[in-house]
């Protein structure tokens, strides 16, 4: 089907008032460069990886300072894996390079788990002196788009970073910035935020906001989330107490089986119709009957069975496109 005349739909963008939560904030530290300074950007293609290494390496020469950046991207395209390697240095000592050698990692912005948890980016870990800064969630890979499973874990991949980094720090950054902005575009940013108010980066607040200038692309809102990643860092709470109320983020990052089921049974509705979402909570419910007399009191068995159907449950007998918006002079393909 082709939908003509239409556009994407976009998050609606959050009221808080950023610019207060700012005002708040103590200045944020500058990092020394007694030794190159090596910071990493880990992700994946069409998310602005290589983009936001432009600004930092910009930032550090409006600074005064050496920079160096080398894009990792090989054969990715969108959603493929992309790492910048960025080295930062005085202006009278020389990079030795532009990649960042083995275990002398100091900042890792993990912009995708999957990428930044690959054995070629934990070696540049150093378990003594490397700040993370990750983003929780875990965009699909070709795996699951085309078998509807996962061969990795969230949870496992957020403990490898954590225990691997003395500070880290790890938030669902592209559902806050969704919230916040309308577009996980945002999250590269407001990592960047996080760790400028860590006192990672041997970098300004006045550099970094000009070099967002400069850049020219979507500024105010690239100011706005590098400024919301500061106010992540430092008071976390003000900014998940306010976002809007459908896509708050649940601290522990999972719904109770109860919310979940109910979550995804108005999901297979607004898709299709309530009838199409009572064959799924019908089905769900008769797994949950069985697993609470036979199971083992955790309901496991429910939630997999829950989230593996909504994942393979038919929906391409429905005509609808959901996340586009039609406009009236729109036709169907």
């Amino acid at each position: 089907m082709e939908v003509e005349g239409a556009s994407l739909r976009r998050a609606e963008a959050s009221g808080l008032d950023l610019a207060a939560l700012v005002a708040e904030l103590p200045e944020a530290g500058v990092a020394g460069l007694e030794t190159t300074l090596n910071l990493l950007i880990a992700g994946i293609g069409g998310a602005g990886v290589t983009t936001t290494a432009a600004v930092l390496a910009m930032a550090a020469h409006i600074d005064g300072k050496q920079a160096s950046t080398l894009d990792m991207t090989g054969l990715a395209q969108k959603g493929g894996p992309v790492t910048s390697h960025l080295r930062f240095s005085t202006a009278d000592r020389a990079i030795e390079g532009p990649r960042i050698p083995t275990a002398s990692l100091d900042v890792l912005l993990a912009s995708d788990m999957v990428v930044a948890t690959n054995a070629e980016q934990l070696a540049l870990i150093d378990r003594e002196r490397t700040a993370g800064f990750a983003n929780s969630r875990v965009a699909p890979t070709a795996e699951f788009v085309m078998k509807q499973t996962l061969s990795f874990d969230e949870a496992r991949m957020l403990k490898t970073l954590d225990e691997a980094c003395p500070l880290f720090a790890g938030h669902d950054i592209a559902r806050i910035a969704e919230a916040l902005f309308g577009d996980a575009i945002y999250a590269n940013m407001m990592l960047v935020g996080m760790a400028h108010q860590a006192g990672r980066l041997p970098l300004t607040t006045t550099a970094l906001d000009t070099a967002i200038r400069l850049n020219g692309a979507a500024v105010e809102k690239n100011l706005s989330a590098f400024h919301a990643g500061r106010v992540l860092f430092a008071a976390p709470e003000k900014i998940l107490a306010g976002l809007p109320a459908a896509n708050a983020v649940d601290p522990a990052g999972e719904m109770d089986l109860d919310t979940r089921i109910a979550f995804l049974g108005r999901e297979l509705a607004a898709y299709q119709d309530e009838a199409y979402a009572k064959r799924f909570l019908d089905t769900v419910a008769a797994v949950r009957a069985a697993d609470e007399r036979a199971g083992n009191g955790t309901l496991r068995l429910t939630r997999t069975l829950a989230d593996g159907l909504y994942g393979r449950w038919p929906t391409r007998t429905s005509t609808r496109s959901r996340g586009f918006t039609r406009s009236p002079t729109s036709a169907p393909g």
